[in-house]
């Protein structure tokens, strides 16, 4: 069975540190240069996440899963999505259903309409005859506290061709649970009057420098946050959002995702952000990208959203 879900879903970029570098050492020649040789075993690169909402557009899917060949670095990314695999669900040894497949966008996605509940243990099974058989495991995390206080200092530009750039500050709160998972992904986004069910993401800075809880940004949409490292048990961001309208637009309001975590969900995107700041750079040591997926790379990992949304008063 095939469904079509129309929805726009955060990209999600892949990454991986599959390429193996050799060098030839002589003390008695000059430097070699380092070749990479490719990983000639095909192996499976999985994104996949669940929860009670994964997409606002599509309430009612609980796991989506998305599927690709991993290259090495020596080739050009291979953005092609696999379509023709078996992915199931499991909870234990009880097995839940099969995945259905279907589209977002134009992209091939895995899906199911199961709604996780919290704490339980959840295990995807991932099988195709040219890749062999991929496993990762998670739990949902609980639903937290957090809404978004108000917002400041808003300030409208002119741009050249009739555009204008929109500045503010906007202060978010959530209460942490040290005693669970208290990793936490934090979305800021605005919708437009023409277009109000289209998520659209500002460029978000903090305005508090220095602060430890925050971890790179991905992708200048997002942050991660490190619940270990707040004082106390809520924790008060001051964010700078910005972003350019094109001529005529009116921005209709302003939503936050506050996304509670899994450890497995966290430490993939953290380590995704690294990567991605580090930008290649030779300087840099390399970090590894992690991966709860046995025999592939990539993540299964669950997350619980809770939403809050204001207006942009002048």
């Amino acid at each position: 069975m095939r469904y079509s879900f129309f929805s726009r879903f955060s990209r999600f970029r892949q990454s991986t540190l599959l390429s193996i570098v050799v060098a030839s050492l002589c003390f008695t020649s000059c430097e070699q240069i380092f070749e990479p040789i490719g990983d000639e075993e095909k192996r499976l690169a999985v994104s996949a996440t669940f929860s009670p909402l994964v997409d606002v557009a599509n309430p009612g899917l609980g796991f989506l899963v998305f599927l690709s060949p991993i290259v090495p670095f020596s080739e050009v990314p291979n953005n092609a999505l696999i379509s023709d695999a078996e992915v199931d669900l499991f909870e234990g040894n009880h097995h839940l259903e099969s995945f259905i497949t279907g589209k977002i966008g134009n992209r091939n996605v895995y899906a199911s309409f199961t709604q996780p509940e919290i704490g339980k243990l959840y295990t995807l099974q991932i099988y195709h005859p040219d890749y062999g058989y991929v496993e990762a495991s998670d739990r949902l995390p609980s639903l937290i506290e957090a809404r978004i206080n108000g917002f400041e200092n808003l300030v409208y530009t002119d741009l050249p061709e009739g555009k204008r750039k929109v500045v503010f500050t906007l202060d978010v709160q959530l209460k942490d649970r040290p005693i669970e998972d208290n990793y936490y992904h934090l979305f800021i986004e605005y919708r437009l009057e023409s277009d109000p069910g289209f998520r659209r993401f500002f460029q978000v800075t903090n305005a508090e420098n220095n602060d430890p809880a925050i971890t790179p940004y991905l992708l200048n949409q997002s942050i991660l946050l490190d619940g270990r490292l707040f004082n106390g048990e809520l924790k008060t961001l001051r964010l700078t959002c910005q972003a350019e309208l094109e001529p005529g637009e009116e921005i209709r309001n302003v939503q936050a995702e506050f996304r509670h975590a899994s450890l497995h969900y966290y430490q993939f995107h953290r380590t995704q952000a690294i990567q991605v700041s580090n930008g290649g750079s030779p300087v840099i040591e390399p970090t590894p990208l992690y991966s709860n997926v046995i025999g592939g790379v990539g993540f299964f990992g669950g997350f619980n959203p809770t939403r809050d949304t204001i207006q942009l008063i002048e």
